[in-house]
């Protein structure tokens, strides 16, 4: 990739020409004179070299991603800008071996190397960086309103960026599930990491905490990580406000309270059905922590989660 991008440098700063497949250096001394020794140098001074379209279209490439589409390009330009004519100036960058056709259907066109993407993105003041997120952010959101679960991830990393957190944690969230929902459990991990990581810095919200730990809990089951597992349904419960009995004097008058609610349900006085909408996610964790107690934590676990698991689906319809 260095070699390449030193022989397409030298050939913008005109110093080198292709002609029959045989390239022919200038004459003198100074044909390498001028020329960054860095990598990283040597694509700016390539960006430098080309015209002001070409770069303001790869700016805006850079914050969309690796991957951009034409139209997402054309409704982000500044007005100022509005008439170019993208297909040209994208037929320039590819000529120029900066751009390509993208593999993903719809993207159009993507960066030859993400080294050149993170290149050109490092090159925008911070601030610009921010708004451009938000912009790009709220287009995916406008455009692709009625589909956005395969954007999530993406969603979430442009509001990040744009110091927009409330709705990055959402979004991270969202994508945690569906990356649970998808086997994807070392995924879901990272995500519903961060985003409690990220809400740190916001309000406390117990329900969105209760909610990251069952995730991380679930994808730790699922990849036979039983004690994380274990701590992370713990963590949920406790957020929720349903902590479990951590002295075996309580859990066992929790148990006997659970096998009560069992037997008066059993005789025909069951309790109304409550809508609480945490009550679902409690009997999975509950039933989920049975499943380990039955290998791992004796029989007094296994019975209190199990009962508990039980007469909260009960209750809950």
């Amino acid at each position: 990739f260095y070699a390449e991008e030193l022989m397409l440098a030298l050939r913008a700063a005109a110093k080198i020409a292709l002609a029959d497949g045989v390239v022919t250096f200038a004459d003198g001394a100074e044909t390498w004179a001028g020329l960054p020794e860095s990598l990283r140098g040597i694509i700016v001074s390539r960006i430098d070299a080309l015209g002001a379209a070409e770069q303001l279209v790869l700016k805006i490439g850079s914050v969309v991603g690796r991957e951009f589409s034409l139209p997402m390009l054309n409704d982000l330009l500044p007005l100022t800008n509005s008439q170019l004519n993208l297909e040209q100036v994208a037929q320039v960058l590819e000529r120029e071996d900066i751009v390509r056709p993208a593999h993903t259907p719809g993207a159009g066109y993507r960066f030859k190397h993400a080294l050149l993407q993170e290149t050109v993105y490092e090159q925008l003041p911070r601030g610009l960086r921010q708004e451009l997120h938000a912009t790009v952010a709220t287009w995916i959101e406008r455009n692709e309103s009625e589909d956005l679960e395969p954007r999530y991830a993406e969603l979430a990393a442009h509001w990040e960026r744009a110091l927009n957190l409330p709705l990055a944690v959402r979004y991270l969230e969202q994508s945690a599930s569906l990356s649970l929902r998808r086997y994807a459990n070392r995924e879901a991990i990272v995500q519903a990491s961060h985003a409690l990581l990220l809400a740190q810095q916001l309000s406390a919200d117990a329900a969105r905490s209760a909610r990251c730990e069952a995730i991380l809990g679930d994808a730790c089951n699922e990849l036979f990580e039983y004690r994380g597992a274990t701590r992370h349904f713990q963590l949920a419960l406790a957020h929720a406000g349903r902590p479990i009995p951590q002295h075996q004097l309580t859990l066992v008058l929790d148990l006997g309270w659970q096998l009560m609610v069992q037997l008066t349900s059993f005789v025909g006085l069951r309790r109304p059905v409550s809508q609480d909408p945490w009550l679902p996610w409690a009997s999975h964790i509950h039933e989920k922590l049975a499943e380990i107690a039955y290998f791992d934590a004796g029989t007094l676990p296994l019975l209190h989660a199990t009962l508990t698991s039980l007469n909260l689906a009960e209750r809950s319809g």
